[in-house]
């Protein structure tokens, strides 16, 4: 019976005021008040929430109920609490009805209703949308009133929803799995229904929800926090923020890991105190002060403090496998940076990662709209998942411009299995301004996959996942070009890709950089190999930094150098500090005050590309400077 498992789990919850306690095992069993007179119409019974057979009651979807004649009027309760579970056995896209009493205001109903969990009251009482549910599994419900002080709310998986008003009078017995008075039928199961005389907290329902789901079988999209160490997709799976598109639910049939674009949402929209932090939420860049500036909807309609960017913080078991690749997931929403000229940054655990940034600033949502982007994560900074703490952080802290951005959920893959829900291949040629095909160009997409160009500078880049995927080409003495890709389910795109030569690192462009990122990778400064001191042809990159320095004063810089991976570990991050140090060195030996410049080694370990190949090889060895 459900209420031994009650009483043994449920951590010392106070069953005070217990009025029903309705379980299914090939019969209809009340343990609490052993209620007598219950009927049931087309009823059968199916498996549990735990898969047991026979034990909860399963709904037909016509004329199938269950009818209690219990009296839960505000007269009779004037606070009271519906705890259930239940499934859908599919989408029907109509309402359905988990429990009512309506007598023809939706008095005291608990619904399913377009896939999304909701209590509705009477004429006076709003009606409360909760969290995104589909037919994958089973979830929780518990509907609060308190008549007393006009306040209730809805909690569906443990993420509450809340409201103000007071409910009519309704009928006096209620129906499971249907509304008494317009039908609406359910087309699933419901388990373990309970109802208490008494308003319970928050709290109180959370610990109830947590503690019955660590074994029932519930969709894992709908939780707040998820983590698996048994799953298909990963060795190590975990996600954070549910998977509601920011709260506003899917179209029929929408899968949001296989690459199609929501449709437009409104804005803005209240946060829900229930929702991971950093996640459905508006958010805009930290440099984004000044009114003029605010120039998309999120900026122009929300203000500080509730718009400002929210770290992501993951914490999950310490992996004890070894790590041999991790996957990051995204699901981002009116990114912008080429239409406003907005430049985010991106770090994990403090450390920027250049080329997630790089993905991130090629997005140009408009809408706004929804989408899934996949990152690899490079080897040299898996350590920083290795302890099972992570906090990632998105912000715009250097343009000031309000380009506004959202996170539906974040979600790791910890050595993936490297069968996605949904794939596409992109394939397409390189070439120059002029026209001529580039081979040996290191072809890239969002650090996933990675190619070199053939000699008629084309390439393939198969069982890419679903979603926005950024196809980068680089070549030294070419300027890097990124395509953003819309790529759906089974779709194979053919894109073609130009390079511009690169021009001198001149004074205006290290300004420029310097100004909308705060950083910038200077690659005409040359060093003979294991040597530490710049070679003659640095001199023009060299006086071009020089010269901003001097034409702007207030400039304080990090110079940073970096290294690929041939050699050992500790001979690269000594030969970095020392190039970064002769650099800083040259700069005070033509003017520059010594108290502006610090500088560092990073040796091999904050690659922007793979160091797979010599291409990769080539773009991790530059010095980069910093502003403070």
């Amino acid at each position: 019976m459900f209420s031994n498992i009650f009483a043994q789990n449920s951590s010392g919850i106070n069953k005070k005021g217990l009025l029903l306690d309705l379980s299914f095992g090939n019969s209809f069993v009340d343990d609490a008040n052993n209620l007598s007179g219950i009927e049931s119409n087309n009823v059968n019974f199916v498996a549990d929430r735990y898969g047991k057979k026979n034990s909860a009651a399963g709904f037909t979807g016509t004329d199938s109920y269950i009818k209690v004649p219990l009296n839960i009027n505000p007269d009779e309760q004037p606070s009271l609490t519906i705890l259930l579970w239940a499934r859908i056995k599919e989408d029907t896209g109509n309402k359905m009805a988990l429990l009512s009493q309506d007598n023809g205001d939706y008095d005291r109903s608990v619904y399913v209703v377009n896939r999304k969990g909701a209590m509705f009251g009477g004429n006076d009482l709003p009606v409360l949308i909760g969290s995104q549910i589909s037919d994958k599994g089973w979830f929780f419900i518990a509907a609060v009133y308190n008549q007393a002080n006009g306040t209730y709310f809805l909690s569906v998986n443990g993420n509450a929803y809340e409201g103000n008003g007071k409910t009519t009078q309704g009928l006096d017995y209620f129906y499971i799995g249907a509304n008494p008075s317009f039908g609406d039928f359910l087309n699933g199961a419901v388990d373990d229904i309970r109802i208490f005389k008494r308003a319970l907290t928050k709290e109180e329902i959370k610990e109830i929800f947590e503690t019955e789901s660590k074994d029932a079988i519930i969709e894992p999209e709908s939780v707040q926090y998820y983590y698996s160490d048994k799953g298909k997709d990963a060795d190590v799976k975990i996600r954070v923020g549910d998977v509601d598109n920011l709260g506003f639910g899917w179209p029929a049939n929408f899968d949001p890991f296989c690459g199609n674009k929501t449709p437009k949402h409104p804005y803005p929209w209240q946060p829900n105190d229930n929702d991971y932090p950093g996640t459905d939420r508006i958010m805009v860049g930290s440099s984004s002060v000044n009114e003029d500036m605010k120039l998309d909807g999120y900026s122009r309609f929300t203000s500080r403090p509730e718009n400002n960017p929210v770290p992501i913080k993951i914490s999950f078991p310490e992996p004890s496998i070894k790590i041999n690749s991790i996957v990051l997931q995204m699901f981002i929403d009116d990114f912008q940076a080429p239409k406003f000229g907005s430049s985010f940054q991106f770090s994990i655990n403090g450390k920027r990662l250049s080329y997630i940034e790089n993905v991130l600033n090629t997005v140009n949502q408009t809408g706004p709209i929804g989408k899934l982007v996949t990152f690899g994560i490079l080897p040299e900074d898996f350590s920083l998942f290795e302890n099972g703490n992570v906090e990632i952080m998105i912000d715009d802290p250097q343009t000031g411009i309000g380009d506004g951005f959202a996170l539906d959920f974040v979600q790791i893959l910890i050595n993936p299995h490297e069968e996605y829900t949904c794939t596409g291949n992109i394939k397409g040629i390189v070439k120059d301004e002029e026209g001529n095909l580039l081979d040996s160009v290191l072809v890239t997409t969002g650090s996933l996959e990675e190619t070199l160009t053939g000699s008629k500078g084309d390439f393939a880049l198969m069982n890419v996942p679903s979603g926005l995927a950024n196809v980068n080409a680089q070549k030294t003495g070419y300027e890097s070009e990124s395509l953003m890709i819309d790529l759906k389910r089974d779709e194979t795109k053919n894109v073609t890709i130009v390079l511009k030569k690169k021009g001198s690192e001149d004074e205006d462009r290290i300004k420029k950089e310097l100004d909308k990122k705060g950083t910038i990778n200077l690659y005409g400064i040359h060093f003979e190999t294991n040597k530490t001191v710049p070679k003659p042809e640095s001199k023009s990159t060299l006086d071009a930094l020089l010269n901003v320095l001097k034409s702007d004063k207030n400039i304080k810089i990090i110079i940073v150098g970096h290294t690929d991976s041939d050699g050992s570990e500790e001979f690269n991050q000594k030969l970095s500090e020392e190039r970064a140090g002769s650099v800083k060195n040259w700069l005070i030996k033509h003017g520059i005050s010594a108290s502006r410049m610090n500088y560092k080694g990073m040796g091999e370990t904050s690659p922007v590309a793979s160091n797979k190949t010599a291409e990769g090889k080539a773009l991790n060895r530059r010095v980069e400077i910093v502003v403070q």
